[in-house]
């Protein structure tokens, strides 16, 4: 989820919640990773709201955060074994990683803070198998 998309949802909330929560704000295409899960919830009350109303979303329809297993099956990608999830069963080019996987170093960039790289840009690793971005790395999981 991108800093532009959870703000577009979060303006104006009543609960008094950041709109902009991350550690490197006003990023745009970067992730939003500074919600809690209580957070998280008011962001999906919200968006759920705004697509039903939109008629976006079918009746009896939400949008919920993923169990544990739900999660590591769209992270996979189809994978099965011990591949890693982030390269999609590819060859990682030399000096070119598939995915931001180092503990938050980013290294395609110079966003260093405090001695630490940020986060990348959403979509700037290639998709999985199912076409999903940045499932595994780029932001720390709960």
């Amino acid at each position: 989820l991108t800093q532009a998309q959870y703000e577009t949802v979060m303006n104006g909330n009543s609960e008094g919640l950041n709109v902009k929560p991350s550690q490197w704000p006003n990023n745009d295409d970067r992730p939003v990773e500074k919600v809690s899960w209580e957070d998280a919830q008011v962001f999906l009350s919200r968006l759920n709201s705004i697509e039903q109303t939109a008629g976006r979303l079918p009746a009896g329809w939400k949008y919920v955060l993923p169990t544990e297993a739900e999660w590591e099956y769209a992270a996979r990608g189809g994978l099965d074994g011990e591949e890693y999830v982030w390269k999609g069963g590819k060859e990682e080019p030399e000096g070119e990683p598939l995915a931001n996987i180092w503990h938050g170093r980013f290294p395609r960039e110079n966003t260093e803070k405090d001695g630490f790289y940020g986060t990348a840009p959403v979509g700037q690793f290639p998709a999985n198998n199912y076409g999903l971005y940045d499932v595994a790395g780029n932001v720390w999981e709960w």
